[in-house]
Order: C-alpha cells, then structure tokens, then sequence
C-alpha cells in the first residue's frame, strides 16, 4: 500500500481540468455508487467568506465539551494534512486515508474526480464507517459547487460575505451571496452570522422551504467592557468574552439552540466552551520577549479584523510586520488597511507555486520595508530587530503561519515562554 504523501502526489498529477464539469454531478455518482448519500449523525455546513473554521472550532469546542461525539472536515491545513480530518478530537491518521483512497480509488478515477473531490469522498467514506452525533463540514471554496455540498446536511451556517476569490465568485457582493446560498436546500434550518446580502439568504431560504435565523434580527449580541451578551427569543445571557469574532460566538450559540431537540446542551457548557476555544493561526498570541501575532488572514474583510485587534490590544505600538500572499489576491487594499499604523515591512515570497513576488508590494506602502526570498528569513529579521514596545505580526495566507510557526526560530520561542499564550 502507497503511504498517504505518495497516494497524494498521485491524485495531484493525474487530474486532469480540461472539458471537465465543475458541477457536483460527479461527485455526487461517485457518492452514489458508494452508497454516502448521507450520514447517520446530524450534519451541519459551514460556509462564509471569513470565520468558517472558526465556526467549525468553537462547536466542536462547544460538542465535544457537552460529551458527544464529532466529526470535523475542515481545509486547507496548516501543518500536515492530516488536519483537515479531526475524530473526536483525535487528527486522523496516515493509515485511514491511505485504507480510504485504496477503496474509492477505481470510482475517483472513473469520474474524473479533481484532488479536492477525491479527499473529500475519501473524507466521507472515512466519517461513514465510524460513529459519531454530529457531523461539521466546513465548505472549501464558495458554497453552490464545492464538493462538501454534495452531502445533504441538517442545519446550513454562513458566517459572512467579503471579496475574496473573485475570478471564481463574481466580483459583486450579491454574486458571492448567490453562490454562498448554494448551500442552502430543501427543508434544513439555516443561519447567517454575517451582515451583508441578508435578503439573497432569505430569498433562498423560503424558496427551500427552510427556518431561517439571520444575526440582528432572531438572534444578537452586545458587549460591555469585560463581558459579552447574548440574546434571542429563547435565552438572554451574559458571559466572558470569547477569543473569537462575537459574530462567530454568536452563531454558534444560535446553532445549539436550533439543535437543542436532539442535542441538548447547557448554557454553563455553551459558554464556558466558547470562552477557552483557542484557534491556531487566528490573532493568535505567542508569548516571547515582545507580543508575537500569528493570523492566517488573507482577504480584506479578515484584514480589517486584524487591524481592528492590533488597535484594541496594542494601541499605538510599533507593528513589524512579515507578509506574503499569492498573487491573486488584492495585496493592495490588504496592505492599505494598515497605512495609518507605525509599520515595518518584511516582505517575502511564499513557498508555494502562485506566489506573489516580494518585490509587487514595493509600491503599495510608504514605510520602511525589506525584501526576503523566503518568510523564515523574514520572520528571523523582525523578531531580533523588534525591541519591547514592539509587536511582531505575521499574516497575508496559511503558508506564512505554517512556515513561521515550524521555523526553528519560532521553536526556540515556544521552548524558552513554555507555552502559547
């Protein structure tokens, strides 16, 4: 048997797009003959433009705390691929994705099923043979034609909409709407945690015969100074703030209550869960002589959130910030974001094929910046440059926090502070 980093190769070369239909159509054979039309545990769909895996980490924070069962198939990874698969908790191993390939192999081929498609049905035949309440699935791309929609769900949450993925979206907020929706079917309850294109949502939902729960209207939150509110018709309760968006925290308590027939769980363990949910890569905090913020932002709306944390928690401190991003992304308006701020810039190349050149950032800032061929280089350089008062952030994609988080550097660090703060 091929171990999984050969299995992986092989189902990246041998996809082939041309003529190919992008509609589900395949996927949804494929899912057929294997008889995975649908799982034995309630299932919930995560879409949004920003906030998904935070979505999918704080009800599996929130599931597992409560003593049930749960399944999570979360992209892209951070470390080892591995990741996008979690057990109750446990990541999954080498062994269950190379058993689940050996069985889809022949109908992946068959299909003509592209690399996402195949570990997504290997994802599924993998979750079906187990045993678990309640099933997470975070959509990768879009909603309408990502292959997790080809798996009929219980409840459908969308966290927000933003520009991003735009040559495959639309360039419109209403385009990006319309294809987020596509999550959306017959018969399911579904929430929307964000603020924008409510009335596409709402649209789809009636037209699905669906319960729909929209943020500011069925369920809301406040804040005031150490605490934070939840409200809806059915509770009113004021807890800690969460270490994540309030919009997201907020969503996720919607979502125990539309599922509290099946799957009770207290407002004490709610709550109490949500509070300590810490999520790789996202503001995250490391301890070391100056604050070190890790985010795996790479959008605007997401870049807007993260300048909106550094203001609150680091006013008026010096950002020495390492950056990269692929090319297709609009660097521009993310490198805006912080044109008020006290920066220096350490620019870099991804280790990825489409990868922004470090150099195509020159002319979108007016402070100080250096250029490096790689973000090791670059996160080395900001660190033993920074004094105390200073704040090392890392951000622009999933390669700058993978890379910066395995460097041998950022090692040291974590051994030296003794843990992640």
């Amino acid at each position: 048997m091929c171990g999984l980093e050969r299995w992986l190769e092989v189902i990246q070369a041998r996809t082939t797009y041309t003529g190919i239909d992008l509609s589900l159509s395949r996927i949804e054979k494929a899912l057929f003959e294997l008889s995975i039309n649908e799982f034995d545990a309630t299932v919930v769909k995560v879409a949004g433009t920003n906030g998904k895996g935070s979505m999918v980490a704080a009800l599996n924070h929130i599931y597992t705390n409560a003593g049930l069962k749960v399944a999570c198939y979360t992209s892209p990874h951070l470390f080892s691929f591995n990741e996008r698969l979690l057990l109750n908790n446990k990541i999954s191993s080498d062994q269950q994705w190379c058993s689940a390939f050996v069985k889809i192999n022949k109908v992946a081929l068959h299909y003509n099923l592209t690399y996402f498609e195949t570990i997504t049905l290997a994802a599924f035949l993998i979750i079906s043979e187990l045993d678990f309440d309640i099933i997470l699935l975070e959509i990768g791309l879009g909603g309408r034609l990502d292959a997790v929609n080809a798996i009929l769900a219980d409840l459908a949450i969308i966290t927000s909409i933003g520009f991003d993925h735009t040559d495959r979206l639309g360039e419109s907020l209403a385009a990006i709407a319309y294809e987020k929706a596509g999550i959306i079917k017959s018969n399911m309850t579904v929430i929307y945690s964000g603020r924008d294109e409510l009335q596409t949502f709402q649209k789809r939902a009636q037209a699905y015969n669906c319960n729909m729960y929209a943020l500011g209207h069925e369920f809301s939150w406040f804040e005031d100074k150490n605490s934070w509110g939840y409200q809806s018709q059915l509770k009113k309760v004021i807890s800690s703030i969460p270490n994540i968006h309030l919009d997201i925290a907020a969503g996720a308590i919607k979502v125990t209550e539309c599922l509290s027939d099946k799957h009770p769980v207290s407002n004490d363990i709610a709550f109490s869960a949500l509070s300590n949910v810490k999520i790789m890569g996202r503001c995250q905090e490391i301890r070391a002589k100056c604050p070190i913020i890790i985010d795996v932002s790479h959008n605007t709306p997401a870049v807007k959130n993260l300048v909106k944390f550094l203001k609150n928690k680091f006013k008026n401190r010096g950002l020495r910030i390492v950056f990269g991003c692929q090319k297709n992304k609009d660097y521009n308006l993310m490198l805006s974001e912080f044109k008020d701020e006290c920066v220096t810039w350490y620019f870099a190349d991804l280790a990825c094929s489409g990868s922004a050149s470090r150099y195509d950032f020159k002319a979108n800032v007016k402070q100080h910046n250096y250029y490096f061929k790689n973000i090791t280089s670059a996160f080395s350089k900001a660190y033993n440059e920074s004094i105390n008062d200073d704040v090392v952030v890392a951000f622009g994609s999933f390669f700058v926090v993978s890379e910066v988080m395995q460097s041998e550097l950022m090692k040291k660090i974590i051994f030296a502070y003794e843990k992640i703060s």
